[in-house]
């Protein structure tokens, strides 16, 4: 393998790269752990010579094979040379295939139709490729919103959900509060520590919690990895304070699907289930089969995934429930034509009556994902109808309702849109900046109370 210096100039990214790459990530990664006591020069020297550690790779016509991000890197540094490693040994399949390989181990989000278009393409060349061999599974696809079986069409506008762009100058920092008008909020915490919940709740409790955590060992680009065998023990603070912060009619849903190792699904999922009733008491009411889009690939003796679950818990027998609100003229099941009531206000009568002209949806909800046109970097994102359904089922106009491991705020926007409040936690500064984005967009409003102190946010985000 030969190694050469190129100019910068004559390094050519690949046009159709579907990898959102954030600058800021790489050279932020390469600062941690820089020795103290260092000049501005020295600390810049240690970033390019970290950086230029690793090559760039390119195909035999100069094109990124590897490098993205580090080609962008070198250019914020003012560098004007690189490290380059030429491959002309790869066809134009195996360099397409190397693309995809080495994004996915990288952070960022996707571009949904650049990544669809290349795996539509690769999969037209390769029938037969095996995704496995590649270290991609089906879980991996399980996360992307793309659809390769059943396109939706650009002016369906009722699955569309346009959110605003990625942060870019991310001013956000762990422990900053958010709230909206009406009552809604935001905080950049960690969900399993009770003084997060303290801080936000402001001496209330919510109605109703809905999330999906990170899985075991699946998602270490966004969390911390938890190893399959501690991920019990992981989940414990997180159940006590949301039993803590739920009000004792409340229902507590949690979307988590369990990954295949050794071609089998691993136990913790059912371990977690098992725990949530033996060990802390929750009530398990039902479980959810949420149809999601299948994915394309030979998975070695499995089928594509075709759906998650979701399961219901509560603190007790009697949990609010206001069940025709998702069945008032609808059909026997939510599927396709189910839509969210906007503001809709719960009655106290009895579950058991229905009206002549209203059918109750079953436990099998098929919600597409909102079409957004790029890929959240927040690897497990609702789409907005999800939790729309379950906030309007079980819960009342004005009630409150939380996502612990929020993401970029969907569950807020259903809060909103179904005419609840809307709280939220999550660790990572670039999602808690993007759900700001989106709650004041679906507001329509441009201040917002950060720590307090009410500001404009654009002339936040933009001095900052």
């Amino acid at each position: 393998m030969i190694i050469e210096n190129r100019k910068l100039t004559d390094i050519i990214p690949y046009d159709n790269n579907p990898k959102l790459h954030q600058v800021e990530w790489i050279i932020n990664s390469i600062k941690i752990g820089l020795p103290d006591g260092l000049s501005n020069e020295e600390r810049r020297q240690h970033i390019v010579n970290t950086l230029i550690d690793q090559p760039i790779v390119v195909d035999g016509d100069g094109v990124i094979i590897k490098g993205h991000g580090r080609l962008k890197a070198a250019q914020e540094l003012g560098l004007t040379t690189f490290p380059v490693v030429v491959r002309t040994d790869l066809t134009s399949e195996q360099v397409r295939l190397a693309r995809i390989a080495d994004n996915r181990s990288q952070d960022g989000g996707w571009e949904s139709d650049r990544l669809q278009q290349e795996l539509s393409d690769i999969m037209d060349q390769l029938p037969e490729v095996d995704f496995d061999g590649l270290g991609i599974d089906e879980d991996w696809f399980a996360d992307l919103d793309i659809s390769f079986d059943d396109p939706l069409s650009e002016s369906d506008d009722t699955l569309l959900d346009t959110l605003p762009p990625e942060p870019v100058n991310v001013v956000i920092q762990p422990g900053d509060l958010i709230e909206f008008p009406n009552g809604h909020r935001l905080i950049c915490g960690d969900c399993r520590d009770w003084h997060t919940w303290e801080r936000f709740l402001n001496g209330q409790q919510v109605h109703g919690v809905i999330t999906s955590p990170p899985y075991a060992e699946q998602r270490k680009e966004h969390y911390n990895s938890v190893p399959v065998e501690k991920y019990v023990d992981w989940w414990d603070a997180v159940q006590a304070n949301v039993q803590q912060a739920l009000t004792e009619d409340g229902s507590f849903f949690v979307n988590l699907k369990a990954h295949c190792e050794d071609g089998q699904r691993v136990l913790y999922v059912m371990d977690l289930v098992l725990a949530m009733v033996r060990q802390w008491g929750w009530r398990f009411v039902d479980e959810f089969c949420w149809v999601k889009p299948g994915y394309p690939g030979d998975f070695d003796r499995r089928f594509k995934n075709g759906f998650e679950p979701i399961y219901h818990f509560a603190r007790c027998a009697e949990f609010r429930a206001f069940l025709d609100q998702v069945a008032e003229g609808r059909a026997s099941s939510v599927n396709a034509t189910w839509e969210p009531l906007s503001k809709t206000q719960g009655t106290e009568g009895t579950v058991k009556g229905l009206s002549v002209n209203s059918v109750r949806p079953s436990n099998v909800l098929e919600i597409a994902f909102d079409q957004t046109g790029v890929a959240d970097s927040h690897s497990a994102r609702f789409p907005v109808k999800l939790p729309a359904f379950f906030i309007q089922a079980f819960s009342r106009s004005g009630d409150r309702w939380c996502d612990p491991f929020c993401g970029s705020g969907s569950t807020l926007i259903a809060a909103i849109r179904s005419g609840r409040i809307g709280y939220g936690i999550e660790l990572d500064p670039q999602s808690v900046q993007w759900s700001v984005e989106r709650v004041l967009k679906e507001l329509n409003e441009e201040t917002c109370i950060m720590n307090g102190e009410s500001v404009d946010w654009n002339e936040y985000r933009n001095k900052a």
